[in-house]
């Protein structure tokens, strides 16, 4: 590995040469050499949760991009158990040539207290697939996040560009996308393969009058309550029996740590974010609160689960999740239904009114939904659609949308940021 500066009028820009890529990097992180790895790429500064990293990897392989990219894929919740891909991308393109040399494939993972991003960067060479991971967490991604892209973006490879396009042109063994390769002129991997598996709602179902009494309850602590406890009229109710069943109160009627929690979070002024998913003439419904000891999630059952008949949305009663801020982007992802898809345009402007909207997303038998999400003033408006993936949905003009393509990771990205936002204004602590 030998190390040199990439330009000495910009002494704060590096270069390292692998056998299979030259990386150029700020000097805010640190290169190093790992078991395993051509090149590791660090952080320079110490974080207390995770330190942000780059990783180039090499595996022998003649197989084309589609078959990297699709066992890219699949390694994802094999390496990290829990990971969900939230995006495949086309990365590296070649306007001239009309093609993408490379894959972005986007997947978060638990970890602990936690969520991890990583971005992984693939290619192949017709001999080699070299990986670029890129990980760090949601909270990290704002400032680490243009970083990792930039440094993806000035990767070049060592090997012969002709064989890097051939191994881009190739059909390979795993599956194929007909419709999608034959809008874009070079083979695609079939992306409804590696769909996430649905939401299951697993958090307790609590009714609104059981939350009032947790409320209240939670208030008399701060009237000078020795501990915070259910008032004396309701201890004996059905709103009671449901908190105890849930884990907010204890048998005595005292708030748990759980409930003092739940109860300190929808004391919250305004949401954290409201989210709204409509299908087949259903709609869920989840909305979030932060409060000082974690996020509360109230929502309804996912609108996969109301439409299989697996379950049944009561207004009155919600289910209520408290997780760490950390894992609330990957959660409402989960829950609205989120996984990659190739975000290709039509060669015309595809468009639609707001009333063929409505009763595409009314319909029993179309398949088409609709995604709100809401939050710190911004929103976004999304079209899901049989065989064409998610559509950003343009504001009316004439009471005619545009439905746009953006990057299969924007969604993601963007609840990414809207928590940001929200949570710059309510300090969190790891919910217990």
């Amino acid at each position: 590995m030998k190390f040199s500066t990439a330009d000495r009028r910009v002494p704060d820009v590096l270069e390292v040469r692998t056998p299979h890529a030259i990386v150029t990097y700020p000097d805010s992180f640190v290169a190093s050499e790992y078991r395993g790895a051509e090149l590791v790429l660090a952080l320079r500064e110490r974080q207390d949760v995770f330190q942000p990293n780059l990783v180039l990897t090499v595996v022998d392989s003649t197989a084309p991009l589609t078959d990297a990219s699709a066992a890219a894929i699949l390694a994802a919740s094999q390496q990290h158990p829990g990971a969900r891909v939230v995006g495949v991308d086309l990365w590296d393109e070649n306007p001239d040539a009309t093609l993408a040399r490379a894959r972005c494939i986007t997947f978060v993972y638990p970890a602990g207290a936690t969520d991890v991003v990583v971005t992984k960067t693939v290619w192949a060479t017709g001999t080699h697939h070299v990986h670029l991971s890129a990980s760090a967490t949601p909270a990290q991604l704002g400032a680490v996040g243009p970083v990792f892209s930039w440094i993806a973006a000035q990767l070049r490879l060592t090997a012969d560009a002709g064989e890097v396009e051939a191994a881009a042109r190739s059909v390979g063994a795993a599956p194929a996308d007909a419709d999608a390769s034959t809008r874009v002129g070079f083979p695609l991997e079939a992306l409804s393969a590696f769909a996430p598996t649905p939401f299951a709602t697993t958090a307790p179902v609590v009714s609104a009058a059981a939350l009032s009494a947790l409320r209240a309850g939670a208030s008399r602590s701060r009237r000078g309550s020795a501990s915070a406890i259910l008032p004396r009229r309701v201890r004996a109710t059905d709103a009671a029996a449901e908190l105890l069943a849930a884990g907010f109160i204890d048998e005595g009627a005292a708030l748990t740590p759980t409930g003092t929690a739940v109860a300190s979070a929808l004391g919250a002024r305004q949401p954290l974010l409201v989210a709204r998913v409509r299908r087949g003439g259903r709609a869920a419904v989840l909305v979030a609160f932060a409060g000082p000891r974690g996020v509360v999630i109230a929502h309804d059952p996912s609108i996969g689960e109301l439409n299989a008949g697996a379950a049944i949305a009561d207004p009155e009663r919600r289910h209520i999740a408290l997780v760490v801020p950390e894992h609330v982007p990957s959660f409402v992802a989960a829950w609205i239904g989120l996984e990659p898809f190739w975000p290709i345009d039509d060669a015309e402007p595809m468009t639609v009114s707001t009333r063929q909207l409505e009763a595409a997303v009314d319909s029993p038998t179309d398949g088409w939904a609709d995604v709100l999400i809401q939050g710190a003033g911004r929103e976004r408006f999304d079209a899901v659609i049989p065989g064409h993936g998610w559509k950003r949905v343009t504001p009316p003009v004439d009471g005619v949308h545009e439905l746009v393509a953006d990057p299969s990771r924007a969604v993601y990205t963007f609840l990414v940021d809207l928590c940001a936002r929200s949570l710059e204004e309510v300090p969190v602590s790891p919910a217990r």
